[in-house]
Formats: structure tokens, C-alpha cells, sequence
């Protein structure tokens, strides 16, 4: 399965939940390629971190503020692929509980069926559609890619995040009981919490034709 949203926005589920007794393993592949981290990964934001790299003193300059800011973007909606990881187990008619790791992204998640028969291919000859709704919360720590690496150094960047979401998801059968598989379609409400920082040292900036010391960045 490949999606198009980054982890762990991404919900891979059908309307299905894992019967009652099974459990499941799976895989799949995400891509995001979202316009704005391009257009600050992929500006001038090379040459920036050449220059940060090479100065024996840091200003908070225009060249700074923007490599904070793609540090911030790219942490919230990177880009590229990821590959998924899940497991998931049927702990009643209707309830089932998953693990997934996609990208460095740890999600826990419960689900509740309230559309469709609950059965297994193997005992039922329905072929309809489900619909289920669930609860789901990750959380993370990033450690930035080998491109960015050099200025999550410089700049002593540190991000934490955790998200709660909520999906509803229908999904239509191929087949008796999912057993070829689904089409599907869904919405999901979302909370996340972030907390990240800037921890640099000797930090300068110009102000009024002279230099001094930044004590906060923000």
C-alpha cells in the first residue's frame, strides 16, 4: 500500500477491524512531497548552511531565520518516503488494537467496527462494506537526515512530538470478507503537541550599527 500524507498522519486501515482471535502483520510504503519544505530545503538553503558552517561567529542574520525555518518545516511535513511497519490483534467482536513504526514514528491505536459483518473469509460469504472509527496516538523525536544533519548540529535543534487522531474510515469489499483486498475512503480529526528549541551559543546580531549578543532565539 503507498499513501500520500506523512507519518503518522497516514491511515492505511479499512473499514474492517481484525476479527475477534487474529492477528495480523503488514507493510507498505508512504511519500510526501509537500510545496513549502521544497521550496525551503531546496532555495538557497545549501548555501546557507555552507556559510553557517564555515563562520567563526554566528549572526542572527536573514541567512539564520531562514535555516531555522526550514529545520521547523521540515520536521512538521518532511519529505520523502517511508516505510511501515504493523501489527495487529482482535481483542473482541469488533475491537481490534495495532502497533505501527513508519519512519521513526512509534503509533499505537485501537479501533471500533460499528458497519459490516465481523466475520473472517474463511467462515462467511459476505462481500459489503464496513466502517469503523478509532483512536490512535503517536509520538517522536527527530534526528534530521545526512543533509540536514550539519545544521541540526550547528544550530543545536531539538523537536519532540505527539499526536492524537481519530479516524473514521469506510472501505468496500473485494470479495468475501476483504479477502482481495478494499477500495476505501475516510476523514480523521487531529490534536498535536510540539515542542522544539534552538540551543545555540554566541549568537550575535547588529542592532543600530553595532554587535550584541542574542540571549533568545526565537
Amino acid at each position: 500500500m503507498i499513501t500520500a500524507c506523512s507519518s503518522p498522519r497516514a491511515v492505511t486501515h479499512s473499514g474492517k477491524v481484525t476479527p475477534r482471535g487474529d492477528f495480523r502483520v503488514g507493510g507498505g510504503f508512504s511519500y510526501n512531497a509537500p510545496q513549502e519544505t521544497f521550496n525551503r530545503i531546496f532555495g538557497s538553503l545549501e548555501k546557507n548552511i555552507n556559510n553557517l558552517e564555515k563562520a567563526d561567529s554566528l549572526y542572527a542574520d536573514e541567512s539564520f531565520r531562514e535555516s531555522q525555518a526550514a529545520l521547523a518545516i521540515w520536521s512538521l511535513d518532511p519529505i520523502g518516503m517511508n516505510m511501515q511497519l504493523s501489527a495487529r490483534y482482535g481483542i473482541w467482536d469488533g475491537f481490534d488494537f495495532g502497533f505501527t513504526y513508519a519512519g521513526g514514528v512509534k503509533v499505537y491505536d485501537a479501533r471500533y467496527q460499528f458497519l459490516g459483518s465481523r466475520g473472517t473469509w474463511k467462515d462467511s460469504s459476505t462481500s459489503g462494506s464496513y466502517g469503523s472509527m478509532g483512536i490512535q496516538y503517536s509520538s517522536q523525536e527527530y534526528e534530521l537526515p545526512s543533509y540536514l544533519g550539519k545544521l541540526q548540529s550547528i544550530l543545536g535543534y531539538k523537536l519532540e512530538r505527539k499526536d492524537v487522531l481519530i479516524p473514521v474510515a469506510f472501505s468496500k469489499s473485494f470479495g468475501q470478507e476483504e479477502k482481495y483486498g478494499s477500495v476505501g475512503y475516510g476523514f480523521s480529526l487531529g490534536r498535536s503537541w510540539i515542542k522544539y528549541e534552538f540551543d545555540v551559543q554566541d549568537i550575535y546580531e547588529f542592532v543600530e550599527g553595532k554587535v550584541q549578543e542574542v540571549s533568545v532565539i526565537p
